[in-house]
């Protein structure tokens, strides 16, 4: 009986020694190579750190590429890649989202890329915070007083909330085919127009303030806080010294008045870039800030403030475009 006994313990040993030889590395290296999507924190108006994890090493040269990978779909589908570069010492690595749109579902995994295959985490979520609407006046001594940091951001160098000209909503596509004075088309106008080839003609050239208005910073801030026009513009970069330099990390440009008991204060316009269709364009280069006017030879244009590194003009962009607001008050 003991004799029985011992061979069926050694076959026992035998096919645990088995299941634990060569066919267990395998395994290990498949579940090592598997990417682990992690939690997210830091999540603003329009960025966000994500997490994932990744255990698989380089081997026989063959180098190993992973990060998150994110999108407004639900994954797959079109998506933004970020490559992480490093790992601390628990393999966990961290990407940054930037330029977000606030109060936004946003799906995101983590990947890796060894040996030719990919391999995707799980898919996870997060949400946007929605945009702040606040303002701070800044007496420059000129004839209106200017809001500390654009209209959506809490702080000076915040990019803010982006809108088409005379709309008072955000969105993820900045065309014609959505924005909101328009059939479709930059010739089928319905609101703020003076040429017929442009659409139905109402000869309003101003954006109309007040609750009903179409003036976002009237609508949001309410009281005596608007757009800006043309002239006040023109009146901030003539009276103003002008120098680009960078706060927190954000280029754009610092404007200090000349007037005489006002030299102390300044405002800054970051390089907030714009919106087109579903894309953004240029951040950190310069900025364009919507005007209150109508662009006076085409309708399907209306005035803007373009902030670049060496100067600041005026001129008429498509309407529909997605672009900062820097509210003024009397």
């Amino acid at each position: 009986m003991k004799r029985y006994l011992f061979i069926l313990f050694a076959l026992v040993l035998v096919f645990s020694c088995k299941k634990e030889g060569t066919g267990s590395g395998d395994h290990n290296e498949e579940k090592r190579s598997f990417p682990i999507t992690g939690d997210c924190d830091g999540v603003g108006m329009t960025s966000a750190r994500l997490y994932g994890w990744c255990y698989q090493e380089e081997s026989e040269g063959q180098p190993v590429e992973y990060g998150i990978e994110y999108s407004l779909e639900g994954l797959p589908g079109a998506s933004i890649t970020l490559t992480a570069v490093e790992k601390d010492e628990d393999c966990r690595y961290c990407c940054l989202a930037e330029n977000l749109f606030p109060n936004t579902v946003y799906y995101y995994r983590a990947f890796i890329l060894y040996k030719g295959v990919r391999t995707n985490g799980v898919v996870r979520q997060f949400t946007t915070l929605d945009y702040t609407y606040s303002a701070e006046a800044v007496d420059l001594g000129l004839s209106v007083k200017w809001s500390r940091y654009n209209l959506g951001a809490a702080n000076p160098e915040e990019s803010g909330a982006y809108y088409a000209w005379g709309e008072t909503r955000t969105k993820t596509d900045y065309s014609w085919t959505t924005y909101a004075f328009c059939n479709g088309s930059p010739y089928s106008i319905t609101k703020y127009c003076t040429n017929k080839s442009y659409g139905t003609v109402d000869h309003k050239t101003t954006l109309e303030t007040g609750p009903a208005g179409d003036d976002v910073a009237s609508k949001k801030l309410g009281g005596a806080w608007r757009m800006p026009t043309v002239t006040e513009w023109q009146e901030l970069f003539a009276n103003c010294k002008l120098k680009w330099t960078t706060i927190n990390g954000v280029s754009g440009m610092k404007i200090t008045s000349r007037k005489t008991g006002y030299t102390d204060k300044w405002i800054f316009l970051p390089a907030a870039g714009y919106r087109s269709g579903t894309a953004f364009y240029s951040y950190g280069s310069y900025g364009r800030y919507w005007l209150s006017a109508l662009d006076a030879g085409n309708s399907s244009f209306a005035c803007n403030g373009l902030v670049l590194e060496a100067e600041m003009i005026d001129e008429g962009t498509p309407r529909c475009f997605g672009f900062s607001v820097r509210p003024v008050m009397n």
